[in-house]
Order: C-alpha cells, then structure tokens, then sequence
C-alpha cells in the first residue's frame, strides 16, 4: 500500500493543473492523467484497506489468546483420549490373555480327563474279556457237573424205577405204609418219581405220612 501511496503522490506531483481545477492533458504519448475524483476515490480506498489491516489485526491480536487456549485445549483431549485408548488397549490385552491361559487350562484338565476316561475304558475291557473267560469257564463245568448229575439221577431213576413199591418202602422201613400207597394206586416206584418232589411230599402228607418219613421218600429219589 506504501508503494500505490508513493506511485500515487508521484503522479499527483507530476500533473498540472488547469485555472478550473481539472488536470491538464499529459504530454503526448503518455498515460491519461486521473482527475481529482478518481484520485479521491483512489485516496479513501487506500484508506479503507489501512483500516482493514488494522481491523484485521486488532481481531488477529484478540483471537490469538483464545485460539492458543483452544489449541492447547484440543492437544490435551487428544492426549487423554490417546491415553484412554492405550488403557482399553491395555485392559482387553489382560482380559483376553486370561481368558486364552483359562481356556488353556480346561483344555489340559479335559484332555487329562479323557486319557483318563480311555485308560479306564481299556481297563474295564480287559476285565470285562476276563469276567467273560472266567463265565465260560463256568458255564463248562456246569454244563459238566450238569451233565454227571443228569446221568447219576437218570441212574438213580432207573435203579428205583426197576425196584418193587414193597422193597422201596421195606427198605426205607416204611413198610407200614404200603397198604395206604396201594389203595390210591401207587403201585410202583416209578410213578412216585413222576411226581417229582414237591407234589411227591405233599401227596405223602396228604396220605398221612410223619414230615421224617416223607424227607426219607424224596432223599432217597430225588437225592
């Protein structure tokens, strides 16, 4: 603006004026010389950007304070929002390292459980094949002992069945009772081994025979 003022005040210098007030004509050749008006409006433009600039720096001198202290406001929310940011980071960093070593941990227990469950599951196979040995083993020598049983009482039946109903009683010394035995039909050693043992005792109890002499009956056939 100093350099437009002094270009200005040249120019200004530099006219000549006329017996009216208006500015002579330039020398041939020359710029168009400004009147008295435009050089006014060209003085109170000049005057309006000083004052401008010397508003604009008045307010630039009043804002200053208040942009330092919004600038100085701003870097500490960012400073804390950083920091707050660090500390989430921080927190969720511990929560899920202890959840990974807790899951961790399960997961140990678990596997320890399981090969447990499978070291048992073994043990209790092998024990069960055993138990299935010993049960075979067994069912043999039932079948067995089962089978000498049968034949010693098939031969007991046949040695009783081929004795006489007066012989059997007389040998049991129950001959008294012979009488009694023929008058219900019971004739023979066989068909009292038909009825097998319970029906024999209590038919015999029915007939009146003492509880001893009917244990000596079902002893001796079905022993």
């Amino acid at each position: 603006s100093s350099s437009v003022e002094f270009a200005n005040t040249s120019t200004m210098q530099s006219m000549s004026w006329s017996a009216n007030g208006e500015v002579k004509d330039a020398p041939k050749g020359g710029p168009r010389p400004l009147t008295k008006e435009e050089i006014a409006a060209t003085a109170r433009e000049i005057q309006n950007l000083r004052n401008e600039r010397a508003e604009l720096r008045r307010l630039s001198s009043e804002l200053a304070p208040i942009r330092e202290t919004e600038l100085s406001e701003a870097k500490r929310i960012v400073a804390d929002n950083r920091a707050a940011i660090e500390n989430i980071k921080s927190s969720w960093a511990e929560k899920v390292a202890e959840v990974a070593c807790k899951h961790e941990l399960e997961r140990k227990e678990d596997a320890a459980r399981i090969a447990g469950y499978v070291k048992q599951i073994a043990e209790d196979d092998k024990r069960i094949g055993a138990l299935q040995k010993e049960l075979s083993a067994l069912k043999v020598k039932m079948a067995e002992h089962q089978a000498a049983l049968s034949a010693q009482t098939s031969e007991s039946s046949n040695c009783a069945e081929a004795e006489t109903l007066a012989s059997f009683l007389k040998r049991l010394n129950l001959e008294a009772h012979l009488a009694t035995l023929q008058e219900e039909e019971l004739e023979d050693v066989a068909i009292l081994i038909s009825m097998g043992r319970e029906v024999l005792e209590f038919n015999m109890a029915e007939l009146g025979l003492e509880p001893f002499e009917i244990a000596r009956i079902s002893t001796d056939l079905f022993a």
